[in-house]
């Protein structure tokens, strides 16, 4: 059974010490010696390469930036395995007590997701300057966005991998959470013997259903997110609702299955009859996806209660398309479950 940190570990973490007032592997032969600079590497980063955090965790790379943080590559020097090093850091919000305290929400919602497809957290540690660190389960593999630019993506992998987000997604939903910031860039995929694998990451702007928004302007007076993936009512209301997750879905599918994305939210406010509602509908109905366009289409529908109403609905809409197409695209009924 997968060990997880519960909210009271993670909480008196917080109390007693957070807040007190791409090359594959390292050798042996590279502990100790700090690599060379790489572009993704910036000079006033708080945490480098060849150092050690926390008595144990050897900083190989810079393996990913975005709004809320950093992400390294480093290996954990007592049990000889890759991780992944994640800290707060953004040039956004200014205040480092509400980015801590992002953080360490962020490794409170991923530790109670118990799923395969959410990496896994090992610890939450003190580097000195940078602050807090989530020490996390190093995910090897290429992000969806990188696998959208594949020319040679055919239609059985987009459809597996599709399924593959949604189920994720559906696992967030069924514990309790919100993601709030879905995007190809936030789904990570590692190539099993067998098959790919979907790995959800980046849960900085993830919230309780039905709790304060993690999006919400007021505490640190921006939205933050990526907007061409984000609802109508993310970016106008500040609503991370089940729906909006839906929604954000919407556009990945219709990205990994038409090539491109959806007009943006703020084109289609202007069509003040439909709010884009019929030009959605529209793209899809000169499309040979069938069933399958219309369930994309219903995730991008402007009125949150017109979506699904989460992504167990969705999933399920999903499959029941897929498998009008299962015969011609090779998948399996375990793909389809």
């Amino acid at each position: 059974m997968r060990a997880l940190i519960r909210r009271d570990a993670i909480d008196s973490e917080i109390t007693t010490r957070l807040m007190p007032g791409r090359d594959r592997r390292v050798a042996r032969g590279e502990v100790g010696v700090a690599p060379r600079r790489r572009r993704s590497e910036r000079p006033d980063d708080p945490v480098r390469p060849g150092m050690v955090v926390a008595g144990r965790y050897l900083v190989a790379e810079v393996a990913g930036r975005g709004g809320m943080g950093v992400v390294f590559r480093a290996r954990d020097l007592r049990h000889e395995r890759q991780v992944a090093l994640k800290i707060a850091r953004s040039e956004r919000i200014r205040s480092q007590d509400d980015l801590v305290a992002r953080l360490v929400a962020e490794a409170r919602t991923m530790s109670l997701i118990d799923d395969p497809s959410v990496p896994r957290v090992f610890d939450v540690v003190e580097t000195g300057r940078a602050g807090p660190a989530i020490v996390l389960e190093w995910v090897d593999g290429s992000s969806l966005d990188e696998e959208l630019r594949d020319p040679s993506l055919d239609r059985t992998r987009t459809l597996d991998l599709a399924i593959q987000v949604v189920r994720a997604v559906r696992a967030v939903h069924r514990c309790g959470f919100v993601h709030g910031d879905l995007k190809p860039g936030n789904v990570l995929i590692e190539q099993e013997p067998d098959s790919p694998r979907v790995r959800l990451v980046d849960f900085g702007l993830a919230s309780p259903i039905g709790a304060a928004d993690a999006n919400d302007p007021s505490r640190s007076g921006v939205i933050i997110g990526t907007p061409c993936y984000m609802a109508p009512e993310s970016l106008y209301e500040s609503g991370n609702t089940p729906p909006a997750d839906v929604f954000s879905l919407g556009v990945i599918l219709h990205e990994m299955f038409l090539g491109r994305r959806p007009d943006p939210v703020s084109e289609r406010a202007r069509d003040i009859v439909s709010f884009g509602d019929a030009a959605i509908e529209q793209a899809f109905a000169g499309s040979t996806l069938g069933a399958l366009g219309r369930v994309i289409a219903r995730c991008l529908r402007w009125d949150p209660a017109a979506r699904f109403a989460d992504a167990t609905e969705a999933l399920d809409a999903l499959l029941r398309s897929a498998r009008s197409h299962a015969a011609s695209l090779s998948l399996h009924d375990a793909q389809l479950a």
